[in-house]
């Protein structure tokens, strides 16, 4: 019994050994490099401030928030300005603000708010 167990690791062993060996260089599966470049079907596109939002703060915020307006100690006139406002969080969190929203007219749509939001998180770019 006790030379049927060695025979049978023996072979067990030779199997393991055996199945260890490098495969032959014609068996492997060898990456090709594309013919042509691989275009992204959705470029990504960053929202900044000249393009998406100022229109939403001239729109929405500039008539009491400049100089002269209602609002001119706290201004927006500028990029720098509303950089400053979204960075300290207040220009998101007034424009949402559901019991003191800004504009005082009431909340901006969903979409715009998003633009905003988008903006800020992805660096509060200016071109």
């Amino acid at each position: 019994m006790r030379k049927i167990l060695v025979v049978l690791l023996l072979l067990t062993s030779l199997l393991i050994i055996c199945s260890c060996t490098n495969d032959h260089e014609d068996d492997l599966i060898i990456a090709v490099e594309p013919t042509e470049p691989i275009e992204p079907t959705d470029p990504i596109v960053l929202k900044n401030y000249n393009d998406d939002v100022k229109p939403i703060i001239d729109n929405n915020c500039v008539n009491c928030h400049s100089n002269g307006g209602s609002a001119s100690f706290y201004l927006l006139e500028n990029y720098d300005q509303v950089r400053a406002s979204a960075a300290s969080g207040s220009l998101y969190s007034r424009m949402t603000d559901a019991t003191n929203p800004m504009p005082p007219s009431g909340i901006l749509p969903g979409t715009v708010t998003q633009i905003i939001d988008d903006w800020i998180n992805e660096g509060l770019l200016e071109e």
